[in-house]
């Protein structure tokens, strides 16, 4: 079992209070590059050869009820997307080196 001190509680509270006061006015702002996948841009012609699995059987459906290949099939184009996303959390750790004259080195 641990046992406080409680005459020393307020004097030890007082040490820490200035960090916890300061704690909102700190800001980090980290952004990520992340991946995000292939984005279709837009329908174009499904050709004979072309894989199967990119055939869109809708999107050809609704440019001509009848399917027709290398007429009326369409799939997708897709492009790589990337882009900047900013943190929703704070980093782990934030490492502060002081090297003023007050902190000595032996």
């Amino acid at each position: 079992m641990i046992e406080i001190n409680e005459s020393l509680l307020p004097r030890t509270l007082s040490y820490f209070s200035k960090p916890i006061s300061a704690w909102g006015m700190l800001r980090f702002d980290v952004e990520e590059r992340k991946f995000s996948g292939l984005a279709p841009l837009a329908p174009q012609v499904w050709r004979m050869g072309d894989p199967v699995e990119e055939l869109d059987i809708v999107q050809s459906l609704q440019a001509f009820p009848i399917l027709i290949p290398n007429v009326s099939t369409r799939k997708w184009l897709k492009v790589t997307s990337e882009g900047l996303e900013q943190s929703k959390a704070l980093p782990d750790m934030l490492l502060v080196i002081d090297s003023s004259g007050s902190m000595t080195w032996g």
